[in-house]
């Protein structure tokens, strides 16, 4: 048997099924002491100890909170509105986000610094309840390929020009952390090195990149790609385009919309 010390700090979150990144515990326990994980292992096989506070989880999974990167809202709210971080936020800590990175569209230049110093400054001092880590923000845009534009209007796209990217992280006060953009648009390479300047990681997304633009994009330091294959170039076998580039370079990650809508169930298990 196996005692975490400090007994009197230790929540007990016991008969769980425990899932970590290396197996599956089907009756376990958990304990967190001052907001760590102080063990965890087979119900049978550890101690709870007799100060702590226990909480029965008859069977629930318990699994490592999740880390939203990309999402504009929750719950009927938005990030963009005036009273929408808050509302939102709590919708996806109900559902298990610990951490996120509240993400706003192309929208006119001076709602967007609008935007961006509202959200940088977090959530109101009179919040109730717990609510995720904000990690800092994630900008969809401006600088997008309007042939791609997707759902997001055309009319606010517009391209990179030198002191823009700047401009967006001084009204964010510096928090901006992932910034979409189509690298071939004119001046989009331009904007990947900008991007990278200003202390964001460049994703490619909503983009009619070639798969050698893309390469070339990825060389400069774009690393991530906004949601897979939706918004951008297609697959041609001689052609294979932006999303193929970023799926056989091991520089660069993905996200994908997985809801059975976005993308065909074979594309999600190609990815």
């Amino acid at each position: 048997m196996r005692q975490a010390e400090n007994a009197d700090t230790i929540l007990a979150l016991t008969h769980g099924r425990i899932l970590t990144p290396s197996r599956e515990i089907p009756d376990g326990t958990l304990l967190v002491q001052k907001g760590r994980i102080a063990a965890l292992g087979e119900a049978s096989d550890l101690t709870v100890p007799s100060s702590s506070v226990e909480i029965d989880c008859g069977g629930k999974i318990l699994v490592p909170g999740f880390i939203d990167l990309h999402l504009h809202g929750g719950g009927g709210f938005d990030f963009c509105e005036s009273d929408g971080l808050t509302g939102a936020a709590r919708y996806h800590a109900l559902h298990g986000t610990t951490s996120l990175l509240p993400t706003i569209g192309p929208v006119e230049r001076s709602e967007l610094e609008e935007i961006l110093a509202r959200l940088a400054a977090g959530y109101p001092r009179d919040r109730e309840g717990p609510l995720p880590r904000l990690l800092g923000l994630n900008v969809e845009g401006p600088f997008l390929n309007p042939e791609k534009a997707g759902a997001l209007g055309v009319d606010v796209l517009s391209r990179p020009e030198p002191g823009d990217v700047k401009a967006f992280q001084d009204a964010g006060a510096g928090k901006i952390r992932l910034m979409t953009i189509a690298p071939e648009i004119n001046g989009g390479m331009r904007g990947v090195r900008e991007i990278l300047d200003a202390g964001i990681v460049p994703a490619l997304g909503h983009s009619e990149a070639t798969f050698e633009e893309a390469v070339e994009a990825f060389s400069a330091g774009l690393r991530h790609v906004t949601h897979l294959f939706n918004a951008m170039r297609g697959f041609h076998h001689r052609r294979p385009g932006c999303a193929v580039a970023a799926l056989v370079d091991p520089r660069v990650t993905v996200e994908v919309i997985a809801d059975g809508h976005h993308l065909h169930d074979g594309t999600l298990k190609m990815i």
